[in-house]
Formats: C-alpha cells, sequence, structure tokens
C-alpha cells in the first residue's frame, strides 16, 4: 500500500517536472545562451525576501541587470520564468507581432473583469475599436470642465496644508481618482474633502493586488483565497460590485425613463450604455461594469504618479521650474481657477519638461507581454528562440536612462524633446504610454489632466523638496513614490 502510495507520487512529480520543462518556462530556464543574474534561492529564484522586487532595492536591481543586459534577459519568480528586455528595436519587433497581456493581470480578473485591459483576440480587438472614440478630442474637452474643478479643490488642500510638509502622492492620488469618477462616472464621491466609500474600497483593493503580484506562493487562486489576504480581496470586490452596479443602474434608469435629466455632453458611462456593436445590439451590464472598472482603475493612479514626480522633478531642477513658472504666469493672465483648453495648449516649455518628467520617471515602470508566436533575438552573434507563450517584461524605467539611447542619461534636458532632437532617436526610445495596438487607449486624457494640474500647482505655490533621502520607489503596476514630501509656499 505504502510503495503504492509513493509510485503515484513520484510519478506525478516526474510528469510535473517534464512538463515544466517543455512548458515556455522550462524551455527559457534551459536555455543557456540566455543571460541571467544569480538566483537567490532554488525556490523562489530571483526574489529576496529581506529585499523584495518591489522595493527601492528590488528596484535598483532590476535597473542593474537591465542596465547590463539591455537586450535580453532571464528571470525567475518561483515556476515562472519570463524574458526581460530594454532595446527598442526588440520592442518594435515584439509589439508588431501583437502580443497579449502577461500572466500577471490575471490577478485582477475577478474584479476589473473581462475588459479592455485584460479581454484578448477578436473580443479585445471589437471592444477597443467600439471604446476609442470615447476619448475623441470633442469628449475630452466636455471634461475639462471637471478637470479645473477638481484641480481648484487640489489647489485648496494644499493651501488648508499651510507650512506643512505634504505627502504628494497621496494627495495626487485622491485628485485624480475624484476626477476619473466624476468624468467617466458621473460620480461625485468627493473623495479629496472627505471619506468616500468606493474610492477607498479601490485604495485597498489596489494595494492587496500589488502584494500579491510579488508573492510567488499566492500565485494560484486556490491557495490564495485560503489567505487572510485572500478572503479581505474577495469581500472587498464584492462590496466594490455592489456600488459599481448601482451607478450603472441609475444612469440606464435615466436612459431608459428620464433621457430628458441627461447632460447635453456624454460622460463615458452613457457612452457605455449607447454603443453598439455592428449587429446593433449592446454592451451587456457586466460589460458596462468591466469597461468602468477598468478605465477608473487604469486612469487614476499613473496620472497620480506622474503629478507627483513631475513636481519632484521641477522642484529638484530650479533653473527649469522658474522658467516654467514665468511661461505658465504669462498664459493664465486671469488666474488659474478657469483655465481654457487654448491656455493649455499654450505652454511649450511646461510640455516639454513634463515629457522629460515621464522620462526620467516613468509613471509604469515596465509593462508585460505575452508572445502569441515563436520569435527569434539575436544576442552576441547567437540566435535565441523566445517560444510562443513566454512573457517578456519591457523596462521602460531603464530603456528611458540607459546611456545607449540617451547622452547624459541621468540630467534634466527637456530640450531632448525639441523636434530636432527627437527625430535623431528611435521613437521606441521613450514610450511612456506604450505602444503599439495595446497603447494606452486615455493618453490624451491623462496628459491633460497631468499638464493642468502642474501647471495650476506652479502658479500657485513655490515648491522644495522635504528629506530628500528618505524617497524610495515602490514598482508595482507604477512607479509609486514613497516619503515623498513637498513644501509648498503661497506665491505673492
Amino acid at each position: 500500500m505504502i510503495l503504492g502510495v509513493a509510485v503515484v507520487i513520484l510519478s506525478s512529480l516526474v510528469y510535473l517536472i517534464v512538463k515544466w520543462l517543455n512548458s515556455p518556462s522550462g524551455i527559457i530556464y534551459r536555455n543557456k545562451d540566455i543571460p541571467a543574474p544569480p538566483e537567490e534561492s532554488w525556490l523562489l529564484g530571483h526574489p529576496n525576501m529581506s529585499n523584495p522586487m518591489y522595493s527601492e532595492g528590488g528596484v535598483q536591481w532590476l535597473d542593474k541587470w537591465t542596465q547590463k543586459y539591455p537586450k535580453l534577459w532571464k528571470i525567475r519568480v518561483g515556476p515562472y520564468v519570463d524574458f526581460v528586455t530594454a532595446d527598442p528595436k526588440v520592442i518594435k519587433a515584439i509589439f508588431n507581432e501583437k502580443p497579449e497581456k502577461d500572466h500577471f493581470y490575471r490577478y485582477v480578473r475577478d474584479w476589473l473583469g473581462d475588459g479592455l485591459l485584460l479581454s484578448a483576440g477578436q473580443k479585445w480587438f471589437t471592444r477597443r475599436k467600439l471604446l476609442t472614440p470615447s476619448f475623441h478630442f470633442d469628449i475630452l474637452k466636455s471634461y475639462h470642465e471637471i478637470f479645473n474643478k477638481t484641480t481648484n479643490v487640489f489647489i485648496e488642500c494644499i493651501k488648508e496644508k499651510g507650512d506643512e510638509e505634504v505627502d504628494i502622492f497621496n494627495l495626487s492620488l485622491w485628485l485624480t481618482l475624484d476626477t476619473v469618477l466624476q468624468c467617466l462616472l458621473g460620480y461625485e464621491g468627493h473623495c479629496q474633502i472627505k471619506e468616500d466609500d468606493y474610492a477607498s474600497l479601490m485604495y485597498k483593493i489596489t494595494g492587496l493586488v500589488i502584494k500579491r503580484i510579488y508573492a510567488p506562493q499566492y500565485a494560484y487562486d486556490w491557495v490564495y483565497g485560503l489567505t487572510q489576504d485572500g478572503k479581505e480581496y474577495k469581500e472587498l470586490a464584492e462590496r466594490f460590485e455592489v456600488i459599481t452596479r448601482k451607478i450603472i443602474a441609475d444612469r440606464q434608469t435615466l436612459h431608459d425613463e428620464r433621457p430628458e435629466e441627461l447632460s447635453d455632453q456624454q460622460d463615458f458611462l452613457d457612452i457605455l450604455l449607447s454603443v453598439k456593436y455592428d449587429d446593433g445590439s449592446k454592451l451587456s451590464t457586466r460589460d458596462v461594469m468591466d469597461e468602468a472598472n477598468v478605465f477608473v482603475f487604469e486612469g487614476h493612479d499613473t496620472t497620480g504618479a506622474a503629478i507627483s514626480w513631475a513636481l519632484y522633478l521641477l522642484s529638484k531642477n530650479r533653473e527649469h521650474l522658474d522658467k516654467c513658472y514665468q511661461e505658465v504666469k504669462s498664459v493664465f493672465v486671469d488666474g488659474s481657477e478657469n483655465v481654457t483648453l487654448h491656455q493649455l495648449s499654450s505652454l511649450p516649455y511646461l510640455s516639454l519638461c513634463l515629457k522629460e518628467c515621464l522620462r526620467l520617471k516613468c509613471s509604469v515602470p515596465y509593462i508585460g507581454r505575452e508572445l502569441s508566436k515563436d520569435f527569434t533575438v539575436d544576442i552576441d552573434g547567437k540566435s535565441v528562440m523566445m517560444p510562443a507563450g513566454s512573457v517578456i517584461h519591457i523596462v521602460l524605467d531603464t530603456m528611458h536612462r540607459h546611456k545607449n539611447h540617451w547622452d547624459s542619461p541621468e540630467e534634466f534636458r527637456p530640450d531632448r524633446f525639441l523636434p530636432e532632437n527627437m527625430g535623431k532617436r528611435d521613437p521606441f526610445t521613450y514610450i511612456p504610454f506604450s505602444a503599439g495596438p495595446r497603447n494606452c487607449v486615455g493618453q490624451k486624457f491623462a496628459e491633460s489632466e497631468f499638464r493642468l494640474t502642474v501647471a495650476k500647482v506652479l502658479y500657485n505655490f513655490d515648491i522644495e523638496v522635504i528629506g530628500e533621502e528618505k524617497i524610495e520607489r515602490l514598482n508595482a503596476f507604477i512607479q509609486k513614490p514613497l516619503n515623498l514630501y513637498l513644501k509648498f509656499t503661497p506665491r505673492s
């Protein structure tokens, strides 16, 4: 009996090992032509539990090895062995093959559903075609009044801090969440000035997802579901769904029963409820929920991080901050409360500086893609096959600062983005909003909010960094600043 059990266990183990060795991860692991750093442990691979990969130390470790092997190297996290690159030619070639999102995104599937972020193939293509007009310039113009309103609240929140040091990322996060909820869903929770259940749930769920991504032991849903974090995640996601369903149901009632009460300016939710496929059918309630959740999730923390890092970098580069201030002051002749789109488009030097900020501190430090077909890359004269189904992590943060593509990459030099200088570089050396078919559909929305917020802050305040030596980065979906405190002095 014991012998029989032992044979079954041994046979199962051999089967799993052979299956893994022939999987994309196993094939990559066995290929000795692909460089790799020394592993920390036989079980977890490269992650170091005392210096996790999402921490400042982990960020520096990832940058170190990507700087050393920018074309391609491999990383192992538990049973997953993936590729890493920061080479624009490799990235361009991969994007041309229309890869899908990598397996880490599945951790948010039961919360965000199968919307534009996570869907694949024909479903993604059809949905992308359907929703792209939602961010047309004419639609974005209708959001500008809300941008002004929420950024005015943001300015007042900073003023109320007085001489206090301000945790700028925390403040920026509530601003961008307030903005995206009002613009996309017409939901006025006013989370900048009071506690709001919907906004708080979004914040807590995102934190749990980030924590899980870097815990290989929780890769399997059934294991994660047994943990305290897994149970909390399930409970929060269910509460979040109840609120989202009510927001959608209330708006659907207006469409069906009281259309005269709808605003003349459609927001994103109105478009989701009205848009039709070629056969005349509409999105289901589940589809509407999925897309609404995805755009709120993706549309707030990235912009919040961009605003925080931009204010930090400008405060560190006084010459450029002063030049931006003089430009903003000359354009905002009637103050900053009701900035027009024309005024916003009349800030060329600020625009150059914001591009340089996104280069030095990319809000999304890396993106993952899963190859849909075999792919070959040349490494030092050797042809390396990347098997279909393998995952490649594209480290934008390193590529944007690599000496192969940028002179003095750590210097703040906005003139890099003058037309005469941009033409000298491969366009794929700078892709803060990704590239290819799955680039950021909300890029113009984010850029408008980003530029308006920074411009208003510069108009109203001088900025100083406090305790710079304590600032750290947390790489988890976004490049999140930790301990980033700024002092704001009102301008006379």
